[in-house]
């Protein structure tokens, strides 16, 4: 059994009821809606601050469901007040659920964590039937990065999956809005650079990227790669091909793709994007942006391909539905692009570093994409893919922490 000790702990309590505690009467449609109360997430090391702006990002995410009212936070406070509540420690347990369920006079609660290792977040949250101490329903989401961002794109997900399992419901997701593009940083006009670098000294493998200009996207793929802009970015290394299995395994020390059979040199897959960008970290580079994706994959390149507009030649560079057999093959066998880069398409798509965000009107520097969002980015196609999928331009979106057989990943170095 592998033991995590947690850095920081956001405990919450949330009562549900069917029961109208206002004197007023109440609508029909809103006597039939449940009411749920939330004591405010608190924690070791949490600051009030903290605390009062997820309780907030809880509360308005539990309301969006459609499913449930949140009581006033004064009110609840008063009954429990009244009732002589002392709270000693964190009332993350079913017992403490319990406690504060009978005395608001209420038949589920639930009990709710937030832990921080690293640089990673996990929400875990659970229901609790207040009469028998039974867990009733669960939900967990895990993310990476700075609280003010994991809140806004984990809450809507985590409210969502709690309801539904507390209500004995199906999972609707809701319709979220895809981040508007960011500012645009205005960038000079800079002819697309075309040379042939060669592989660093690296042990890694990796390719050295010279600095330059590209048209990102294109104006007859799907609608996501439009409008067609420019993009300028600063010279990088990437690595040459996908991680592989042995390299995986030696850092990360397990190996999680589907084909193990395949052997080590063939990439890793089956991995979320949590476990690429720590991947990534360990050794001391990250994900690729999209942009750096796209700008790698073309080389200089301005056709479909990066080898050209017919798709006739893909068996030449890209394992892929008609020559993979259905499976991973080894990387670098096939041709590498016009940069020594090899599996760019096809064999598993790679995640980039970016949400999944509209396209801007003008020209970018350094893109580093949008701060939050639903889905992160694949690019490249994979064995499973017909060759529409693998032109340079293509995009493809998964949620994060979304896993399997045709997806894996590469990193690059500033």
């Amino acid at each position: 059994m592998i033991t995590v000790r947690w850095k920081l702990c956001l405990c919450a309590v949330v009562a549900l009821t069917s029961i109208s505690l206002a004197a007023k009467p109440k609508p029909k449609d809103e006597l039939k809606t449940p009411l749920v109360a939330i004591i405010p997430l608190t924690g070791n090391g949490v600051d009030e601050a903290t605390s009062a702006s997820v309780t907030e990002a809880l509360s308005d995410e539990l309301m969006k469901t459609g499913q449930l009212r949140v009581m006033e936070r004064s009110q609840m406070e008063r009954i429990l007040k009244e009732q002589g509540f002392q709270k000693s420690g964190a009332c993350d347990g079913s017992e403490c659920a319990v406690e504060v369920g009978k005395l608001l006079s209420i038949n589920r609660m639930v009990v709710g964590t937030l832990g921080k290792l690293g640089s990673a977040w996990t929400f875990s949250v659970r229901g609790v039937d207040v009469q028998t101490g039974e867990i009733v329903g669960s939900a967990r989401r895990q993310q990476k990065g700075e609280i003010e961002d994991v809140v806004p794109f984990v809450m809507p997900g985590l409210a969502d999956e709690l309801v539904a399992a507390m209500l004995g419901q199906t999972v609707v997701p809701r319709k979220l809005t895809v981040p508007t593009a960011a500012p645009v940083v205005p960038a000079p006009v800079v002819a697309p650079v075309i040379v042939t670098p060669k592989v660093s000294a690296i042990s890694s493998g990796m390719v050295s990227i010279p600095a330059g200009c590209f048209q990102m996207g294109s104006t007859d793929g799907d609608g996501d790669e439009k409008p067609v802009h420019q993009v300028c970015l600063d010279a990088f290394a990437m690595d040459a091909t996908e991680v592989t299995q042995d390299a995986y395994l030696k850092v990360m020390g397990n190996n999680p793709s589907s084909f193990s059979a395949c052997g080590g040199d063939c990439p890793v897959e089956n991995v979320d994007w949590s476990d690429a960008s720590e991947y990534c970290d360990r050794v001391g580079k990250k994900l690729p942006t999209e942009a750096q994706w796209e700008y790698a994959a073309r080389a200089g390149t301005t056709t479909k391909w990066f080898w050209d507009n017919n798709e006739g030649s893909a068996g030449q560079y890209a394992w892929y539905i008609k020559n993979s057999r259905s499976q991973t093959h080894p990387v670098g066998k096939r041709r590498s692009n016009p940069w020594g880069l090899y599996d760019m398409t096809g064999n598993v798509w790679e995640w980039t570093n970016d949400w999944l965000g509209a396209y801007p009107d003008g020209s970018q520097q350094n893109p580093k994409g949008f701060t939050y969002g639903v889905r992160r980015v694949v690019r490249g196609g994979g064995w499973d893919f017909l060759p529409t999928e693998l032109r340079s331009a293509n995009r493809g979106s998964n949620a994060p922490d979304f896993h399997y057989d045709g997806l894996g990943f590469r990193c690059v170095s500033p």
